[in-house]
């Protein structure tokens, strides 16, 4: 019997993966979730009898995992492995694409290290007519691949680079 009151967040969640994907290992697992934002509280599965319980502080911060009556070591112990393999284990370097607007013509690269790369998009690509609009650039980046190619993890690292590459642009801009 798993200990109601103990915080399962240090076994469930392996150190260097974050909330956002043990949310994404859960989903699946347990078949969903229903959140009571009152409480600040998100149980799996949508329906009891409930598994897992996630609670969150006022800032919408991950505090804790507590066991609820149907959860087992097993799950635990496979959404522990899940998150391991899908975003701690690597296949090799993988290389992101994705295109970004930016207020201006873009003119030139900027790149750091390996790790990414601003520049604008190719000649053919489709411009605004006007200066001041919303114009195309390529923001490519690097990445751990995980064994399966999970589509999920790059499909969150391109998010995640689209929000970090629109912040670069803004300050080298400036």
């Amino acid at each position: 019997m798993i200990d109601r009151a103990e915080n399962l967040l240090p076994r469930l969640k392996p150190a260097g993966t974050e909330h956002h994907e043990l949310v994404a290992v859960l989903s699946p697992h347990f078949g969903g979730s229903v959140h009571d934002t009152e409480r600040r509280v998100t149980l799996f599965p949508m329906r009891p009898p409930y598994a897992l319980r996630l609670e969150y502080n006022r800032g919408l911060e991950l505090i804790g995992a507590f066991a609820e009556e149907a959860l087992t070591e097993q799950d635990i112990e496979t959404v522990r492995a899940e998150l391991h393999r899908n975003y701690l284990e690597t296949a090799g370097a993988g290389i992101g694409q994705t295109v970004l607007l930016v207020s201006g013509p873009m003119k030139g690269w900027w790149g750091y290290r390996d790790r990414f790369r601003i520049m604008p998009v190719s000649p053919e690509a489709p411009r605004p007519d006007y200066l001041i609009a919303d114009h195309p650039f390529l923001l490519e980046f690097t990445y751990n691949r995980s064994p399966d190619d999970n589509r999920l993890c790059v499909y969150w690292r391109v998010g995640h680079m689209r929000s970090q590459g629109s912040a670069m642009v803004a300050v080298a801009q400036n």
